[in-house]
């Protein structure tokens, strides 16, 4: 048997062992040394398995990709940051595939089954769709949701008793006119519709109060403070009188407290055929009297500026009876050329106090009653700026016959809703920023859910709120895409219309066929833009512009001619029914794509440099325009210093962003995140408590409204005290807009 091997630790201090080692390496020298082939053929071997696994991983990679349609994207957990330009591109795949799951046959079958009837609030089918909205985000997974519920006072028409007008003689009480402010059919319908209600069965204004309103009629224009100086100087009193005003320009509740602050005890409003351009909400019926609805956002403590005198609408029909029993007035003074609209007839402003011969009595009849008002509000937070969101949001009410979409809006903030949801569920995507999905109650109350939602969320939404996609009203037209948007987003508007399919063309973009269109009829144009319209001039349109200084975003298709062929939402959604709505999905794509790159591009894409150049432009203009009107006494030059000091600190700031991109400096691109959310917000200035952005509206000349209103008025009254405060205005803003930039440098 051979003895067991036995090791034990060699020594180098043992002699006998050290002999052995000499002995042992006199015997490994003469021997033949082995060849190497084992060595090399297992290290072949191993690279060979190495190789094959390689090989069925990448395959394995390559068979699970191929199964998916969109690249799962993986974010660094610590920062948020995108790894590499790859990573971008499968983002952009994945915002790609978010937008065109907005499908036109989904809004066809809501339609069909909801009605393209926009229901008024309390309505029974608006509190159908309020449970279709709840029901259907319950079903998402979502970071939360919530209602939120107002309790708001409103007044309505008495059912009982439309509001009527009389015209008597003063001396002998004799009536010469009395109208019953009614429309066809109110008298007779039976109000089966499930989109109304009994409180709307005549026209009124609501938030107006009842009461009876006696005195000499008295035309206002648009009732502006500019309107009031030219009364003013031709010595015309308002106090205890009826006042008649243009619709537009300003809301109806500015309207009602300029008048109201100079006594005057009713106000009647009618729409002139002259503002069809501007208002997509002129009849043009001229026997229709609209609804209404006024109030506005304020900074006294009820946050809320209601009429304080009767309101009431009126026909364009009983408007032209108006002006001509002012014309008929003795001592009646004419109105001045540019208050006159298209209704045929003499606009003349009335007598110059209350003792003509002919007086008005006004009685409105209604209630008041007490509305609940649901938002309904679904949050997706942000994975790596979880304080910052945009908001989205969609009427579920539309006043009757104004130009809203409630139930197509409704539908589309679903199917985003649902997008947004799928993305997450196959790919565990979420956006760096929050998103905030709202449908409003109350739209048809002049956007009472939302004014209630910035009253409560006010500090919130001003720090935290990048923007506001405005989803109310996507189509009045067939013609092209229209941006109401602010100068900063002009850029990203741009980009994401080159990307979009024209509806009218699809070998074309939307933009493409724009330029197009421009080149074909030697139109100079701004290069690579599509039509951009500004805010019209009611603030309560666009609270969270006017009041907490977020951008806007707010699209539209339109006719080329705008407003002026008299169609309907109603009527123009049906038409587009017959092309699977591929107008609203257009300006729907659009909007999504805008949104996903606002929540998710490490800088938001809000250009100051564009803001700033567009701001230089609109100041140049309106100086000049203000140099001329006022015979060289008056312009901007200190404003357009300021401006031009601004212009080379934003350029100094953008620079120190690519700086901070290079070094992948998340601190110092969040505070640039923060200048870029904080400029709109150094533009809101207040007149007599009510939030306004000093920029808006402009005309299509790029002229700040305010200016021309304020010009107008120049041959006629002293608007210099006016046009001084306005100076001041404008440098404040501007010089608080530099501090701040010069701040972050």
């Amino acid at each position: 048997m051979a003895a067991r091997s036995t090791y034990s630790p060699v020594s180098v201090n043992d002699t006998g062992q050290a002999r052995a080692l000499r002995r042992a390496e006199s015997k490994t020298s003469v021997t033949k040394p082995r060849r190497p082939l084992s060595v090399w053929t297992f290290s072949l071997v191993i690279i060979g398995l190495c190789v094959l696994f390689l090989l069925g991983f990448c395959l394995g990679f390559y068979v699970r990709e191929s199964q998916s349609q969109i690249t799962n994207i993986e974010f660094s957990k610590c920062d948020g940051v995108l790894q590499d330009d790859s990573e971008q591109s499968k983002l952009a795949a994945l915002h790609e595939d978010i937008m065109y799951r907005i499908r036109g046959e989904h809004v066809l079958k809501f339609s069909q089954e909801f009605s393209y009837q926009d229901p008024v609030s309390d309505s029974l089918f608006e509190h159908r769709l309020e449970q279709h909205v709840h029901q259907v985000l319950e079903q998402l997974t979502l970071d939360d949701l919530h209602v939120e519920e107002h309790e708001v006072m409103v007044t309505y028409c008495d059912p009982g008793q439309p509001n009527h007008l009389q015209v008597f003689h003063k001396g002998n009480d004799t009536v010469l006119e009395s109208i019953r402010l009614t429309n066809a059919g109110d008298d007779t319908h039976t109000l089966a519709s499930q989109t109304i209600t009994e409180n709307w069965k005549y026209p009124f204004v609501a938030f107006s109060p009842a009461g009876i309103a006696e005195g000499a009629l008295l035309y206002g224009h648009y009732g502006s403070e500019s309107d009031l100086l030219v009364l003013q100087a031709k010595g015309v009193v308002l106090k205890n009188r009826i006042i008649l005003l243009r619709a537009g320009k300003l809301s109806l509740a500015e309207k009602v407290q300029n008048v109201a602050d100079e006594g005057a005890v009713g106000v009647i409003v009618y729409w002139d055929p002259a503002d069809a351009s501007d208002n997509p909400d002129t009849p043009s019926n001229i026997s229709y009297i609209p609804y209404a609805a006024a109030a506005i956002y304020t900074t006294d403590s009820s946050h809320l500026l209601v009429p304080r005198i009767p309101v009431q609408t009126i026909s364009m029909e009983t408007a032209t009876l108006l002006f001509k029993v002012l014309s008929q007035e003795e001592g009646s003074v004419v109105a001045p050329t540019t208050w006159s609209g298209r209704l045929q007839v003499t606009y003349t402003i009335g007598t110059k106090y209350n003792n003509g011969n002919i007086s008005l009595r006004m009685t409105t009849f209604n209630k008041e009653r007490q509305v609940t008002v649901k938002n309904i509000v679904a949050n997706i937070h942000g994975t790596s700026e979880k304080d910052r969101y945009v908001v989205i949001g969609a009427p579920r009410a539309s006043l009757l016959g104004a130009s809203q979409d409630a139930v197509i809006s409704t539908n589309l903030l679903l199917q985003l809703a649902n997008a947004l949801n799928t993305a997450y569920s196959l790919k565990k995507w979420k956006p760096k920023r929050g998103i905030r999905i709202v449908s409003w109650g109350g739209a048809d109350l002049a956007n009472i859910g939302m004014l209630q939602h910035i009253v409560k969320h006010h500090h919130l939404l001003s720090w935290r709120a990048v923007a506001y996609f405005d989803i109310r009203s996507l189509m009045v037209g067939t013609d092209i895409i229209t941006a109401q948007v602010p100068p900063g987003l002009f850029q990203v508007i741009n980009e994401v219309t080159l990307m979009v399919p024209d509806p009218n063309d699809a070998d074309h973009t939307i933009q493409s066929s724009w330029q197009e269109m421009l080149s074909d009829n030697q139109v100079d144009a701004r290069s690579s833009a599509v039509p951009l319209a500004s805010y019209h001039g009611d603030h309560s349109a666009w609270p969270f512009l006017h009041v907490v200084g977020v951008p806007t975003i707010s699209l539209q298709y339109r006719d080329m001619n705008n407003f002026v062929n008299g169609l309907t939402v109603p009527v123009y959604s049906q038409v587009d029914s017959e092309h699977h709505f591929k107008y609203h999905i257009a300006v729907m794509r659009v909007m999504v794509q805008i949104l996903v790159s606002m929540v998710d591009d490490q800088i938001i894409p809000y250009s100051l440099s564009g803001a700033v150049s567009e701001l230089s432009a609109i100041l140049w203009q309106t100086s000049e325009f203000l140099n001329e009107c006022s015979q060289s006494m008056h312009d901007l030059e200190d404003s357009l210093n300021l401006c031009s000091e601004l212009e080379a600190t934003t350029k100094v700031f953008e620079d120190f962003i690519e700086i901070y991109l290079k070094k992948k400096d998340l601190l110092s691109l969040r505070m640039v995140n923060d200048v870029k959310m904080m400029f709109d917000k150094l533009f809101i200035i207040y007149r007599k408590g009510i939030p306004r952005h000093i920029l808006y509206p402009l005309d299509e000349r790029n002229i700040m409204e305010e200016v021309l209103d304020l010009c107008s008025a120049g041959g006629i009254a002293d608007i210099w005290e006016k046009t001084h405060e306005f100076e001041d205005s404008t440098k404040t803003v501007l010089l608080q807009a530099l501090l701040a930039l010069r701040a972050a440098n």
